[in-house]
C-alpha cells in the first residue's frame, strides 16, 4: 500500500516535471523515448525510475538534488 502511493507520487512528479519549463528536458526526453516507440505510461516509468535512483543518492549523500546528473542519467534512456 506504502509502496503503491510512493509510486503515484513519483509518477505525478515526472508528470508535473514534463509540463513545467523549469524541466523541459524531462519533456525532451519524453518525446524521445515515445518518438522511439515506447508507449506514454512505460516513458514515464521509465524516466520514474531516473528519478527514484536519483532519490536515493540524495538520501546515502544527504546531498541536494543534483540537476545535471539527473539530465545525464534520464539521457542514458536514450
Amino acid at each position: 500500500m506504502q509502496n503503491d502511493r510512493l509510486k503515484a507520487a513519483m509518477m505525478e512528479t515526472v508528470e508535473k516535471q514534463i509540463t513545467n519549463e523549469d524541466t523541459k528536458y524531462v519533456k525532451e526526453v519524453y518525446e524521445k523515448l515515445v518518438k522511439r516507440g515506447h508507449k506514454e505510461s512505460i516513458a514515464k516509468k521509465m524516466i520514474v525510475s531516473v528519478l527514484i535512483e536519483e532519490m536515493k543518492e540524495v538520501m546515502k549523500s544527504k546531498e541536494t538534488f543534483d540537476d545535471k546528473r539527473y539530465k545525464e542519467n534520464l539521457n542514458k534512456l536514450l
